[in-house]
């Protein structure tokens, strides 16, 4: 939780010295902030949703189906049956990927924060 805000407040400094240094209209700042913002939130919601497993089934179809196409040898398959059972990679993984996913929605939370407050000042 402290990597959340820690990179909502980086993120808010870092852009208002971009602000202040770049000296863009406030229209211009808001907008690139807003898509920005809503650009990294949505790749965090996608990091959520895929730790969740929800398309698990689709991508093993796919899988499924390329393997059905394109036969992999079989030292191949116990190379990734190998690499599948490996704990140690499987929790950096789980780790790096929760890191990830709280850069990018505090990030994001950051972006639509300061454009919605540039906003409220604009106008």
């Amino acid at each position: 939780m402290a990597l959340y805000f820690v990179a909502s407040f980086c993120t808010i400094a870092v852009l208002l010295c971009i602000k202040r240094f770049y000296e863009m209209s406030a229209l211009v700042f808001i907008n690139e902030c807003f898509l920005l913002g809503l650009t990294l939130l949505a790749l965090g919601a996608a990091l959520f949703v895929h730790q969740t497993g929800f398309f698990r089934p689709f991508f093993q179809g796919f899988q499924q189906l390329y393997r059905w196409i394109v036969p992999k040898p079989k030292m191949l398959i116990r190379e990734e049956e190998k690499w599948a059972n490996d704990v140690w990679l499987k929790d950096w993984k789980n780790r790096t990927t929760d890191r990830i996913k709280t850069v990018l929605l505090g990030t994001g939370t950051g972006c639509l924060f300061i454009s919605l407050t540039y906003l409220f000042f604009y106008y």
